[in-house]
């Protein structure tokens, strides 16, 4: 993988990395270079893709997959389900505790920046939304330039919300706080029902 180059099958990619992983721990690979090339992809997958999160699929199943191996990844869910039942999880042995650290510090700054990807879409979203109601209110309807633009502004966020909660769960982070605007009582009720008629 070349620095900036475009990831041409990310699907290809996905599944690859995921089995050249489990070749390693195999121990069909036991060659140095081997872990290196691994390293090597991870961390250029990730430096590269730090503002439009487009290879986030392939890093996500690769964490959950290969994440306790390679990082000592316990999932949220397990890990309360572990502490509700008084279970200890195994952790795994494959790489000594601070090779799994750096490999888990590598994969919670790539969703550090997921989140302020986030962030900044949600306001973006939100401050397209307001400025919707205001057409509404003055002109009564909203042209279909801008209803297409608002339908993919939503569908863009609703994809990149899913990424951050199920990489949220694997690394056992927390989900950023996504605040919404409140309007004015006048304004809101206006707000209704303009969106009342923007769906009809």
């Amino acid at each position: 993988i070349k620095p900036g180059e475009k990831i041409q099958n990310p699907s290809k990619l996905r599944v690859d990395l995921r089995f050249y992983a489990e070749v390693l721990q195999s121990g069909i690979f036991t060659n140095k270079h081997a872990f290196s090339l691994l390293g090597l992809v991870l961390t250029t997958l990730i430096n590269m893709d730090k503002e439009e999160h487009i290879n986030v699929s392939i890093i996500l199943t690769f964490s959950k997959h290969c994440g306790d191996d390679y990082a000592g990844l316990v999932p949220r869910k397990m890990r309360e389900l572990a502490s509700k039942y008084e279970i200890t999880i195994p952790k795994s042995t494959f790489l000594p505790p601070e090779k799994q650290q750096n490999v888990r510090s590598l994969l919670k700054d790539y969703f550090l920046s997921l989140s302020k990807h986030l962030l900044k879409d949600h306001q973006e979203l939100q401050n397209f939304e307001k400025q919707n109601m205001k057409i509404l209110q003055t002109k009564g309807e909203l042209s279909q330039e801008r209803k297409d633009k608002q339908e993919s502004l939503q569908s863009a966020y609703d994809k990149l919300l899913i990424n951050t909660q199920n990489f949220a769960e694997i690394l056992d982070e927390d989900m950023p706080i996504l605040k919404v605007q409140m309007f004015p009582k006048t304004e809101e009720v206006r707000a209704v029902k303009a969106f009342l008629i923007l769906l009809t």
